[in-house]
């Protein structure tokens, strides 16, 4: 049967079903923190329908994209959502130390379920909007243990490098010695992403959390100047 309407759902075609919203108050706190509107965030969310990308965690989590490429939606199950919950209050206490955090921005935690279906899932910031074109993007642990990508036939696929790739294809030849030459920055932001990381990995740190990586997003601004 469809469902029908009442004081908080507007008539629908779809069978009945339940939605359960994780710590509202913490997470409206958290969005008002980074400057988001409930109605903006409602829109960017519900006026269309999402995008599911094709890469999925190892842990076979989905992903999707909103439509506007503001947010990330990321399937949790219930032990990971419970532990997201019980990182709150350290959540909220890095965030108002360290404004420059790189660990994700979390808008919300939200459970649906029907009779056929029952999932959790929890809204992140998008680090990499699609207007941005992306030439090489590395996820590093800061380990060499099988860390290198899997090669795909599908030419239209686009890799998600590991640390072994990185160290091969930042290196520069000279007189037939190979050296590792990494990313260079200016002395500014190096510091400022340095004392970033170290003060994010603390906090993981205090909370436990070992299996953690770094994603970085390389634009090459010469290769995309007409």
């Amino acid at each position: 049967t469809t469902g029908s309407s009442n004081n908080c759902t507007p008539p629908h075609g779809f069978n009945d079903f339940r939605f359960k919203d994780y710590a509202p108050g913490a997470f409206r706190y958290f969005r008002t923190c980074f400057g988001i509107d409930t109605k903006d965030f409602s829109h960017s969310l519900c006026d269309k329908a999402m995008k599911e990308l094709s890469q999925s965690g190892a842990s076979g989590s989905l992903f999707y994209k909103s439509y506007d490429d503001v947010y990330v939606v990321k399937t949790v199950d219930e032990r990971e959502a419970k532990f997201l919950q019980s990182l709150l209050v350290g959540y909220y206490m890095n965030l108002a130390q360290n404004k420059n955090t790189l660990l994700p921005k979390f808008f919300g935690l939200y459970l649906y379920s029907s009779r056929s279906q029952h999932f959790r899932f929890v809204v992140m910031n998008n680090l990499i909007p699609s207007y941005l074109k992306l030439d090489e993007t590395y996820d590093i642990k800061g380990s060499t243990f099988k860390r290198r990508a899997k090669v795909k036939n599908d030419i239209n696929s686009f890799p998600l490098f590991k640390d072994l790739d990185f160290l091969d294809r930042h290196r520069d030849v000279i007189l037939f010695i190979s050296n590792f030459k990494g990313l260079v920055l200016d002395p500014q932001y190096y510091g400022l992403i340095i004392s970033t990381i170290e003060r994010d990995t603390r906090v993981l740190s205090s909370f436990k959390i070992m299996d953690y990586s770094l994603l970085i997003g390389i634009h090459n601004i010469s290769a995309h100047v007409l």
